[in-house]
């Protein structure tokens, strides 16, 4: 099918946003180790260049906004130190809620875009969308709500463990199209109900291993369905379809562990002398290059992977 031109569908565009973006927030400390905090924020992303609408416009900015609430804390004389946070965000033009074809369809019509794009449908009238010019939605909203619990201990002199918890308690389309009434039947996909994280190291401080930093780090991040499809069925054979059943595609639990290590060391006793920084890193010690997936795709895993690097600094 001809798509037409780039002037008609990826033309050259310039535009400006202006738009503030508002953060307020307040804390205060109900004693000298326990506080309580509020805040409310808003934020704009840009797309890129090449993000564009089904018509081939360049995509809206991401909008975002919501409110957080929560504690922090700080016990065991500072040993201990974190916070717990409740938060709700919704996003306009979320980059991340991909449309599918049954929903592009809904909304890009023939009766409403027929006459100005007819490059993007068929001779049934019937959006081809398979080679649209981009699939970035226009007005949708998405709600997230949840729960995040980050922690710092330190128990000794050089030994840290950092550790985060997020729990998704609401994850929802909450505006579409107005053509669109059935926002249920078009779930979020991708975004897990758990996510934790782990990480410990150890500063040597003083002796031989002196700027050595050992330290490893755990991700976990639960299974969630990635993708959906209506099954139909003819019960009767009689080509008359009886029952539609949903099945949902969802990927195991994944975990990755990371070990580094990175030492520094003056090049002299000058205050002005330069120091070198070296550091060492292997991504996924245990090899799990399973297949999984984010938002509504799937891929492979990257495999275990080294990386070591250098710097001096004058």
């Amino acid at each position: 099918y001809d798509l037409g031109n780039d002037d008609e569908n990826n033309n050259q565009s310039e535009i400006a946003y202006d738009k503030l973006n508002p953060t307020i927030g307040l804390l205060f400390w109900v004693t000298e180790n326990i506080g309580v905090f509020a805040n409310y924020s808003e934020s704009i992303e840009s797309p890129s260049g090449t993000e564009r609408t089904p018509i081939g416009e360049i995509a809206p900015p991401e909008l975002g906004e919501g409110p957080e609430v929560g504690i922090r804390f700080d016990l065991l004389e500072g040993k201990l130190d974190g916070q717990i946070s409740l938060y709700q965000i919704i996003k306009e033009n979320d980059s991340e809620f991909a449309y599918s074809d049954g929903l592009l369809r809904r909304i890009y019509t023939f009766e409403e875009f027929g006459a100005k794009y007819p490059e993007l449908f068929n001779s049934n009238d019937k959006l081809i969308t398979s080679t649209l010019p981009g699939r970035r939605g226009v007005g949708d909203k998405t709600r997230s709500e949840g729960l995040e619990f980050d922690l710092t201990y330190n128990p000794m002199p050089g030994l840290s463990i950092i550790a985060s918890y997020h729990y998704q308690i609401a994850n929802e389309v909450e505006e579409l199209s107005p053509l669109v009434e059935d926002l249920d039947d078009y779930p979020l996909f991708g975004r897990p109900d758990h996510r934790i994280s782990i990480t410990g190291r150890y500063k040597f401080r003083d002796g031989a291993l002196k700027g050595l930093t050992l330290g490893a780090s755990q991700r976990f991040r639960s299974a969630t369905p990635q993708t959906r499809f209506d099954l139909t069925y003819d019960d009767n054979n009689d080509d008359i379809i009886d029952r539609t059943e949903r099945v949902y595609l969802e990927f195991e639990d994944e975990h990755t562990t990371t070990i580094f290590a990175t030492w520094s060391k003056k090049l002299g006793s000058k205050r002005s002398s330069p120091k070198l920084d070296l550091a060492f890193r292997m991504n996924n010690v245990f090899n799990n290059d399973e297949f999984t997936g984010r938002e509504n795709y799937g891929f492979y895993r990257e495999s275990r992977s080294y990386n070591l690097s250098g710097t001096i600094h004058f």
